[in-house]
């Protein structure tokens, strides 16, 4: 199990395998392409998704998460305090997946990034529940939020389930 605090500027969360997206588009990406706006636009979106190639949390305030990578059968104390779930996304990592703000697809960088921290996940096939926590004290106020990433392994990517479009804001709740 890994905890990572990941912050938060262009409302959302995204986990991805550099070596499949590069792969995905034939070895290259234009450095500063805006790949999210080209998945927005395009039903390329949908296809990424569905190809296993990225996990996305969108839509969510920009501010600091605890984040935790975890294989599906692996117990956290936090899963006592989800509110929010999405479905599977499938995800297919060859080398090493890394997790980031969403403008790392806004501004896309082909060299080694520091805008992203590497997730503990064995390469394979697998599909990603999407957990969101929130732990209160006693008067109401929130005192940790954050996300949970759970992995099990497929011997096939799975069917997408997830929705991009799922409400996951922690702070309204």
């Amino acid at each position: 199990m890994q905890y990572l605090d990941i912050s938060v500027e262009s409302n959302g969360i995204v986990l991805f395998d550099k070596k499949v997206f590069l792969e995905y588009f034939n070895g290259h990406i234009a450095e500063g392409e805006n790949l999210f706006k080209r998945f927005l636009e395009t039903d390329e979106g949908d296809a990424v998704l569905k190809a296993g190639l990225i996990v996305p949390i969108l839509a969510i305030d920009d501010l600091g998460y605890d984040v935790i990578i975890k294989y599906k059968e692996e117990r956290c104390p936090e899963t006592k305090h989800v509110r929010l779930k999405n479905g599977i996304f499938p995800i297919s990592i060859v080398e090493r997946a890394c997790i980031a703000d969403l403008y790392s697809l806004m501004n896309w960088k082909n060299s080694i990034s520091t805008d992203f921290d590497y997730v503990d996940i064995e390469p394979g096939l697998y599909g990603v529940e999407i957990l969101g926590y929130r732990i209160d004290d006693a008067g109401g106020n929130i005192e940790k939020a954050g996300y949970i990433f759970s992995f099990k392994r497929e011997a096939h990517l799975p069917e997408l389930t997830g929705k991009t479009g799922k409400p996951m804001r922690l702070l309204d709740l």
